[in-house]
């Protein structure tokens, strides 16, 4: 089990509900969201702008991944981490292997975001929306670019969105 104190990011030894590890980012400010997978916890740090990538061998080490001030939401799925931010507008994809980010929607203030079983589902406060993951990912000619702002940047392909809304809140959904 993996918690944040502040700026640290703890182990918790689930059959003895004592603390295993810690580590402390001293440059991360109060980190607000956890995502467990790809071999690291990552974490949010939305006063400082960055997701941390703590990798969980049997050394804890950390980097951090610079985003816009405010990134908050998190999620780890369908082969990514995903983050939004609520006062930039933006949903982000971060490829866990090589920490590249590309933003991939901007949308009225995309807040918590969840990802499994091939959809990755974020609430906003605006209108809801659906789009592949899969529909974001490189394509093999692709030049780094990256869909954004519901536009088709060359040799990518664009999100393909749609509605939705379950009992007065909003969220998108991504299907792969």
């Amino acid at each position: 089990v993996w918690v944040t104190e502040g700026n640290t990011v703890t182990e918790i030894d689930s059959a003895t509900n004592v603390v295993a590890r810690r580590l402390t980012l001293k440059q991360a400010g109060f980190l607000v969201d956890l995502a467990i997978g790809g071999g690291a916890v990552w974490a949010t740090d939305p006063e400082g702008g960055r997701v941390w990538r703590v990798d969980t061998g049997r050394r804890l080490a950390a980097r951090a991944i610079p985003l816009e001030t405010w990134v908050a939401g998190l999620a780890y799925g369908e082969g990514a981490v995903w983050a939004t931010n609520e006062i930039t507008d933006e949903i982000h994809r971060i490829d866990p292997r090589t920490s590249e980010v590309k933003r991939i929607a901007s949308d009225a203030s995309p807040r918590d975001v969840d990802a499994g079983a091939d959809e990755v589902w974020v609430t906003t406060a605006s209108q809801p929306i659906t789009f592949q993951p899969s529909s974001v990912r490189p394509s093999n000619n692709d030049t780094g670019s990256a869909a954004a702002d519901h536009t088709e940047p060359a040799n990518t392909t664009a999100p393909t969105f749609t509605n939705i809304k379950a009992a007065n809140r909003s969220f998108i959904r991504f299907s792969c």
